[in-house]
This record gives C-alpha cells, structure tokens and sequence, in this order.
C-alpha cells in the first residue's frame, strides 16, 4: 500500500471543526481546501480564479489553503487583488492532526495542479471522505467518475473547474455522497493498488533505463 492512502490516517472521523475556528475560519460556511506547496506548477493562480467565480454564486464561501512554498508572496497579492482576502485563509504549514481535521472536516478539496507525480492528494481527501475537484493530470483521469466521487476537468481550465465547484457548493448532499463513495473506493483500494504496482513498473524501467544508457 502507498502510505499515502492510509484510511486510517485520513479518516472522515476526525473531522472537528474546532480547528477552523482556530484558523479564524468560520465552520458554519462551506469550505474549500487546498493542500500543497505553493508552487506554480500546483495550479494556485488557477485555484484563485476558480474560487473567485464560484463564490460570485456563493459569497459565503471561505477557501483554505495549507502549504507554503516559493510564490506564497505572489499568491497573497493575488488575493488581495482579487479582493478576497476576507475569504481565503494561508495557513501556512499546519501539524498533522490539524490536516487530518482539515481533510475530514472541509465540504470539498480543489487540485488544480498542472502536472503531478503521485496525486497523493486526491486519496488523502477521498479516505477522510471528501469529494474532490481534479484537474486531468497523473491518474486523475482514471479514478474520478464525474459527479460519483469528485469532478475532474481539464488542466487549466478554470470555467469548467468554477462550475463544478459550483455544482458542489449548490448541493451539499451530493458533496456529503460524492466523499462517501471516494472512502469506500480507497477501502476497496483495487484502484490504488493496481495504480501503485503500474507506477513501481514504470519507476523500475526509468531506473534501469538510467543505469544502462
């Protein structure tokens, strides 16, 4: 197993919404996490735009952001020149147990990334049973059935990204079942095995491929 699909590490059972209020974050609104390095390559400046359209039709929306990283002062200013930043909340690194909270205690995880080894994030947020918004890249493709366990779209395209961030907020019952579904299709985990053995194939062939030029 990939440790970072560990159910019990990520699990909907710690979701406690103490922990946005200790981030000034308010836990009665939805929210909308974003976890990782705060890089270019991650997508951020896409994530503010998708955030921005979409909260035009829910103002009550509050986005997390978890990570630090080298454009943090260039994604502050784009906040700011947004005008969102009443609404966004920059963490910084949080420790464990608060990311765990986070995971499991957030409406929906946006992953706007433009390119991705792992895709960690998508089965952190699907074990502590939230559903997630998935730009195409790694194996994306391949584990998000649209509107059953999260919605994924195309790298960069941040309207179609804003709509089904939209779609969710609209509708928080199909949140709550899209996260369920993501859960029980880590539990079931015939997915991320078959992936993990596929991605060790290919790691084993690069690596041999470096060793014999």
């Amino acid at each position: 197993h990939s440790a970072g699909f560990d159910a019990e590490g990520f699990n909907p059972d710690y979701a406690d919404p103490s922990v946005l209020e200790r981030l000034g974050v308010d836990p009665e609104r939805p929210v909308v996490l974003f976890v990782g390095r705060l890089a270019a390559r991650k997508g951020i400046f896409d994530m503010v735009e998708i955030f921005k359209t979409a909260r035009g039709s829910f103002p009550e929306s509050q986005l997390v952001i978890v990570g630090e990283g080298p454009q943090e002062r260039a994604l502050r200013q784009r906040i700011a020149r947004s005008g969102l930043t009443e609404a966004v909340h920059m963490t910084g690194p949080v420790q464990f147990p608060d990311l765990q909270a986070l995971y499991a205690t957030c409406d929906v995880v946006l992953y706007p990334s433009f390119w991705e080894g792992q895709g960690l994030i998508v089965g952190e947020a699907w074990a502590s049973g939230t559903p997630v918004i998935a730009a195409e890249v790694g194996w994306v493709p391949e584990v998000i059935r649209q509107g059953e366990n999260g919605f994924s779209h195309p790298v960069r395209d941040v309207t179609t990204a804003a709509g089904q961030l939209e779609r969710v907020l609209g509708d928080p019952d199909m949140a709550v079942a899209m996260g369920r579904t993501g859960r029980a299709d880590v539990l079931a985990s015939h997915t991320w095995d078959h992936h993990v053995d596929k991605l060790e194939a290919v790691y084993k062939m690069v690596m041999e491929d470096d060793r014999h030029p």
